[in-house]
């Protein structure tokens, strides 16, 4: 019992509180500063004087998250106060459940969103931990779900990337328990977590066609009409403009990778920012490549097909804050590098692991300064 899942996600869940409870309290006890909202985007007339915003700073997408979970049906005109209206609310998956679970009441809609972002992330390490188990590795071992990077992020910025994360588990995890009925709920909230996430769909789909399985296929197909409704809505109410950032394929992240932004720094710990951001956008770019390779080789896994399809969908994707820095290309291109190391996991090999793990560097060196801020405002 000490090591059962069950187990493992109290350990962890109680850690990850504890962590933001320290952090919370260092910076005045608001524990709206979890969202990170900046002075150059003010809140909505409904959070102002309430929401913690940093100073002179642009915040994080977490802010207009949360502005949306406070008026989801946009009936006050909060798209006016989101930078780009149509990409957030199709993200409906955490801001309408903390909407849903608020019953209406402003004053829980922050407790609401924190408590969805708690309680995926417990089932993110019970997932974590039972995968674990059936791969034949101990159960303490579900804990590396705390690696992840996206992970990380969403607990450090309350981003709603950590609901694609904890669907993909759920994916993989029925799978292995031949769970067809969890398979496609995982397939059916997978793209309301985030759009990208529609590129699991593709994958299943490709892969069931490929072993000739044509009702799973088919199956496939249909869990994604409600999010395809979903967006007709969305475009429909808000338009289009800003909800896609099409270019040439790769260029966005070959961008990146040839404009390292490491030489200019200057003092010693931006530079150190730079050089770990720049190879974390490495290791996200090996990990496209890589999975490419393997589907070219012959690998026809379930995981390989979802990176593949998800690798062809980013790659169009240009705008270029996507791939600037790490806690946003761990967002849009981690899940290929997740699937890359969950698939060397399950075969005992820890070299696909490595691209993923590149980009935590810069991301540990993050909740560094966050906690060292922390810190001095306990004392």
């Amino acid at each position: 019992m000490r090591h059962s899942p069950v187990c493992i996600a109290i350990l962890g869940i109680l850690c990850v509180i504890a962590f933001q409870w320290f952090v919370v309290q260092g910076y005045g006890g608001n524990w709206t500063m979890l969202f990170y909202a900046g002075s150059a985007y003010p809140p909505p007339p409904a959070l102002s004087g309430t929401m913690y915003q940093f100073p002179d700073s642009l915040g994080f997408d977490g802010q207009f998250y949360l502005y949306i979970a406070h008026d989801f049906t946009d009936a006050h005109g909060t798209r006016a106060y989101v930078d780009f209206p149509p990409m957030r609310w199709m993200r409906a998956l955490i801001p309408g459940g903390a909407a849903l679970l608020s019953f209406g009441d402003p004053g829980r809609v922050a407790a609401a969103y924190i408590g969805i972002v708690w309680g995926l992330c417990a089932l993110g390490l019970w997932l974590s931990a039972r995968i674990c188990l059936d791969w034949g590795y101990p159960a303490f071992a579900g804990l590396c779900f705390l690696a992840i990077p996206a992970v990380l992020v969403s607990l450090d910025r309350m981003m709603t990337d950590i609901a694609l994360v904890v669907v993909l588990l759920g994916l993989i995890h029925a799978m292995q328990r031949k769970k067809p009925g969890w398979v496609y709920a995982a397939l059916l909230f997978a793209p309301v977590a985030r759009e990208t996430g529609l590129a699991f769909t593709g994958g299943w789909v490709l892969y069931q066609a490929w072993r000739r399985e044509w009702k799973a296929a088919f199956l496939g197909c249909l869990t994604a009409l409600p999010f395809l409704g979903w967006i007709a809505f969305v475009i429909w109410k808000f338009g289009s403009g800003g909800a896609f950032f099409l270019g040439a394929p790769f260029s966005g992240i070959a961008h990146r990778l040839m404009t390292p932004f490491i030489f200019a720094t200057p003092s010693k710990g931006l530079l150190l920012a730079g050089v770990t951001d720049y190879l974390g956008a490495w290791g996200i770019a090996a990990s496209f490549a890589i999975c490419i390779g393997l589907f070219v080789r012959g690998e026809r896994s379930l995981p390989i097909f979802c990176a593949v399809v998800y690798t062809l969908a980013i790659a169009v994707f240009t705008k270029e804050d996507m791939w600037g820095e790490a806690y946003s290309y761990v967002r849009t291109g981690g899940p290929v590098a997740l699937l890359l190391a969950l698939t060397g996991v399950e075969r005992r090999r820890w070299w696909p692991a490595v691209p993923m793990l590149l980009a935590l560097p810069r991301i540990v060196l993050q909740y560094g300064l966050v906690s060292w801020v922390a810190l001095r405002g306990w004392l």
